[in-house]
């Protein structure tokens, strides 16, 4: 006669657990166990899915990152162009007045310079 052992492990919510009481394949630490409720597999599965939800939860954070990067790069961009567009009708003037035959004016390089520094701030180039 054969004896069959049974799964030893507890299941159910913490209120009305009860014995699994499958037939049991694997022995641990004295104890039997299914296939299901094996500890060493109980721990493989959880270290499988606790890898995939901290790739998944990589994943997200890095996209999340991303997109706060792309959000304050605009916000940038959208506060600097009306200093862009001042110093783009100062150079226009400048122009304006150099074609006209007046000549450079020692404030038409000023706004030249602060025109090109501003460029370089928007654009990030040293």
């Amino acid at each position: 006669m054969k004896s069959e052992h049974k799964c030893c492990s507890r299941i159910g919510p913490f209120y009305s657990k009860r014995i699994c009481g499958k037939t049991a394949k694997f022995e641990h630490e004295g104890k039997h166990y299914c296939g299901l409720h094996h500890p060493p597999a109980v721990k493989d599965r959880k270290a499988k899915r606790d890898e995939e939800w901290s790739r998944q939860y990589e994943a997200r954070r890095s996209q999340e990152q991303a997109a706060e990067r792309i959000r304050l790069d605009k916000e940038f961009r959208a506060a600097s162009y009306p200093e862009l567009l001042a110093h783009l009708q100062n150079v226009l003037n400048a122009w304006d007045s150099v074609c006209s035959g007046k000549g450079w004016e020692p404030d038409h390089l000023v706004q030249m310079r602060d025109a090109r520094a501003a460029l370089r701030r928007m654009t990030g180039s040293a």
